[in-house]
């Protein structure tokens, strides 16, 4: 949110808050949850920053602590996690996509996202099958990427304002 907290609430609990985590300085643009057997906490904001926080399990609860911090030159709009927990793909202002481990928060890669020369990315999609990542640019476009390679599979325009919801289909042939 605007007011740079996120608020942790356990939903098994009637909504309670569990904690309220206040490393940004700025608003959060995104808050994902991420790991197989431990849970992850890892949020991104205009403050260029991406925490990545790790679950303690305590007695009625959990407490999310920092693991690692990241600060980059760019702004950060959208994130999402790969199928294998392993990888956060993240949309930024400079219109690229940056990929971090999330065990370690290191920089894995970072490939165009647009083929603009001007605009910002502001959403960032993987398809189910960790294949494919759709990006949406704030110059109307929308980018088809292959998540492995960064190769650009199909650019499209024809929004008459950002295209920013979209949803890969499970099903072959739709």
């Amino acid at each position: 949110s605007r007011d740079r907290l996120i608020h942790v609430l356990n939903v098994e609990k009637n909504y309670r808050l569990e904690q309220t985590l206040d490393d940004h300085c700025s608003a959060i643009t995104s808050v994902k949850f991420a790991g197989n057997e431990d849970i992850q906490l890892i949020s991104c904001g205009t403050d260029k920053s991406i925490y990545f926080r790790n679950a303690q399990k305590l007695p009625d609860s959990f407490n999310f602590t920092r693991t690692h911090h990241v600060a980059e030159k760019t702004t950060l709009y959208d994130m999402d996690i790969d199928i294998t927990q392993k990888y956060v793909v993240v949309a930024c202002q400079d219109r690229n996509v940056r990929v971090y481990s999330t065990a370690s928060g290191k920089l894995k890669c970072c490939y165009k996202g647009s083929q603009a020369d001007g605009g910002s990315l502001l959403k960032v999609q993987l398809d189910p099958s960790g294949t494919f990542l759709v990006t949406s640019c704030s110059d109307k476009s929308i980018t088809l990427i292959n998540f492995h390679s960064g190769e650009c599979m199909a650019k499209m325009f024809g929004h008459s304002g950002l295209g920013g919801f979209w949803e890969f289909s499970t099903e072959e042939g739709k």
